[in-house]
């Protein structure tokens, strides 16, 4: 079994791939396996139409079913001559059902402060993709914008930036979108492992202030990640953050989050629900 942040931890993922029909590989998954754990789908954002595939998990999975559903994945991708582009991206749901709605917004506080470095791990140029937005550009972009009560309005991140939290509304989920499509199943695990480890980083502070203040009192990002972050999660991202010497979250990053910061304050005490 792999190693996981969290083994109760329910995720989602969506894999996305060019050059194969996807009704293809749902004949191929229906001949070859009897339990439901996949569902397959074509996408319009890729190419050629009707000859993509978006490999999404039946339904949120946790642990050894995780585990199981990779390993099927990896079986179809076997037997297909798949293609991967750059309109081709990897997104993960975090499970979030049954949680105050402020947590995971504290997760993107965090993600805007790591952003160089998200990007950085991933390496396929996310950042110049119009599937994966900015926080920090989209927190700017709308920092004039003010609610009609006088509260700053609630930041216009939309379902395409690098951690959506509109999936908070649909789905119960937050979605990461930072990294390109891989078939390689030990990148996906790595993935998987960051949203949940920004998840379960962000829920241990009581504010998204509290968050900020601590990254601003370690003497530098790898050691605060080293510090707050589950061990699979710093594994990751504390090599980045040393390589490209991100000592400290860039002015952009701080000044993004801070702005948020400062919406948090507004946010009402609202359990998050849906499903996966």
């Amino acid at each position: 079994m792999n190693r996981w942040v969290s083994n109760t931890i329910c995720v989602g993922l969506e894999l996305e791939y060019e050059g194969v029909s996807y009704m293809t590989v749902q004949e191929a998954y229906d001949a070859t396996f009897t339990k439901r754990l996949l569902s397959f789908s074509d996408d319009g954002s890729l190419r050629p139409r009707r000859m993509n595939t978006e490999i999404k998990f039946s339904g949120p999975l946790s642990g050894e079913l995780i585990d199981e559903a990779l390993a099927q994945v990896a079986t179809l991708l076997s037997t297909h001559r798949h293609h991967i582009s750059w309109r081709c991206g990897m997104h993960v749901h975090v499970d979030c059902r049954g949680v105050e709605f402020v947590r995971p917004y504290r997760s993107a506080i965090l993600a805007t402060l790591l952003e160089p470095i998200l990007f950085a791990w991933d390496g396929t140029g996310r950042q110049e993709n119009k599937f994966c937005q900015s926080i920090v550009d989209s927190v700017y972009a709308y920092l004039p914008a003010i609610a009609r009560d006088g509260r700053p309005a609630f930041p216009q991140l939309t379902k395409y930036s690098l951690l959506n939290l509109r999936s908070l509304f649909e789905l119960g989920t937050l979605e990461l979108r930072f990294a390109g499509s891989t078939d390689e199943m030990a990148r996906v695990i790595d993935f998987m492992n960051i949203g949940m480890g920004l998840r379960e980083a962000s829920a241990g502070f009581s504010s998204g202030e509290e968050l900020v203040v601590s990254v601003l009192e370690t003497p530098s990002l790898s050691q605060w990640i080293e510090r707050h972050t589950h061990p699979l999660f710093a594994e990751q991202l504390v090599p980045i953050a040393e390589a490209g010497r991100h000592v400290m979250p860039t002015l952009a990053s701080m000044n993004a989050a801070l702005a948020l910061v400062e919406y948090e304050q507004h946010l009402k005490p609202t359990i998050i629900g849906g499903h996966i």
